[in-house]
């Protein structure tokens, strides 16, 4: 139950939905199967229209939205098509792998909702990862902000409401968790983050306000201490340590390794010749990984792969580990890519970057949280991808990556108007 608590909790903080009166809402579990399906907003502004109505507008709004960064329309369309696709980190394969209890009318207006509310909170939509999960959590945690009538809770860029937010879903977490259809881990994620993100725009005393009301609700169930305790890997424990990386090998052999690794396995969703079995030294013998594809995705474990093949060595320090040996056998740094970003941002030194019209300080073979900020105040990674070349100009890359409807030739245009987070791994 805390799981969820927890959950729920920091999503709802950083929703902001877009629906400015209130009225009743029935949530679902994507789950299940219930013989009346309702959303989780108020759909009467869409119960009239054809689907070749709504087609028209979730189009107009989805264009708008890739529009606000790119002016050339050969990329807009083709971000518009990537988005559209069935893949299930794509906004048409996510609906339908999640919501296949809703019509075609009724799943079109859930697309319509989720890029109205990533306009509204002026986030680019990414078909990559993650990402829809994301904003279909943030989504959902702003429909019951309106469903609570709590309007003034909405706001994305005031820090001090913000704030409030999250301190009144947590003190609501248990009607929040029954009113959204996400599952309680993906809600936990960043209600812990939002205490302990160091590339939240909240400061030390916002945030730590929001722990103490957190640490008072969890000290009301021992059940919820529990899970919490598993979470304090968000923590600022320790600063950055050069020993921190365990030496297994050298710069150019890393970078040698992880570009043939990356290049061969990274240039489509798909691994060349199958998952991979090879060598790990930490380990003494060769370990089968996995594919995550249908596991909510697999950027995380298609870099993790690589940098471990590419002899990074497994690691554990201070209740933090990044390892695995089979599918049940794992830390949720190896797959994860929220926690691959806390993993690393502590083992290695790590850089914020706005992305404009240059990359030149990376290198190739540099792992990269491509970063989203659907709440208002935390910075969270929903996405994973690496480095391969440098193109000639020298301030531009290709890139590999899973689970990403990218041109995997044009990094610069794949990030430009993110917010990223690159490792100095073997620099």
């Amino acid at each position: 139950m805390f799981n969820k608590i927890i959950t729920t909790i920091t999503f709802v903080i950083v929703a902001l939905g877009l629906i400015t009166n209130p009225i009743n809402f029935k949530s679902y579990a994507i789950d299940e199967e219930p013989t009346d399906i309702e959303l989780t907003f108020d759909t009467h502004d869409y119960d009239n229209k054809s689907i070749e109505e709504l087609t028209q507008i979730r189009n107009r709004v989805l264009r708008k939205n890739i529009s606000k960064v790119h002016d050339n329309e050969e990329e807009i369309n083709y971000l518009f098509n990537a988005t559209l696709s069935s893949e299930p980190f794509a906004l048409l394969g996510y609906i339908k792998d999640n919501y296949y209890n809703l019509d075609e009318k009724r799943q079109i207006i859930k697309q319509i909702h989720l890029i109205d509310y990533a306009n509204y909170a002026e986030d680019l939509i990414d078909p990559s990862g993650e990402y829809f999960k994301a904003l279909d959590t943030y989504s959902q945690i702003d429909d019951f902000l309106v469903s609570k009538n709590k309007l003034n809770l909405r706001d994305l860029k005031d820090t001090d409401i913000v704030k409030d937010k999250y301190k009144f879903l947590i003190r609501n977490s248990e009607e929040l968790i029954s009113f959204c259809s996400i599952d309680e881990k993906s809600l936990m994620e960043p209600l812990v983050t939002s205490a302990f993100n160091i590339d939240s725009l909240l400061n030390d005393d916002q945030r730590q306000e929001i722990k103490s009301e957190l640490d008072n609700k969890l000290s009301k169930n021992s059940d919820m201490e529990q899970i919490y305790n598993t979470l304090s890997e968000y923590e600022n424990k320790d600063t950055y340590s050069p020993s921190l990386l365990m030496m297994q090998t050298t710069p150019s052999q890393y970078r040698s390794k992880a570009l043939n690794f990356a290049r061969k396995h990274g240039y489509s969703n798909n691994y060349n010749g199958g998952v991979p079995n090879f060598y790990v030294p930490s380990v003494g013998k060769n370990i089968q990984f996995y594919d995550f594809s249908n596991m909510g995705g697999d950027c995380a474990n298609f870099v993790s792969m690589t940098m471990a093949y590419a002899g990074v060595d497994y690691w554990w320090k201070n209740g933090r580990s990044w390892y695995y040996y089979n599918i049940n056998d794992r830390s949720p740094s190896w797959a994860g890519a929220g926690q691959f970003r806390w993993l690393f941002q502590y083992r290695v030194k790590a850089h914020y970057k706005f992305v404009k019209d240059d990359l030149s300080e990376l290198r190739p073979a540099t792992p990269i949280s491509v970063l989203t900020n659907l709440g208002g105040g935390n910075y969270e990674a929903k996405h994973t991808l690496i480095t391969t070349d440098r193109h000639s100009n020298g301030y531009n890359f290709s890139y590999a990556a899973h689970s990403d409807n990218g041109k995997r030739t044009n990094l610069l245009e794949k990030l430009k108007g993110r917010e990223i987070k690159y490792y100095e791994i073997y620099w």
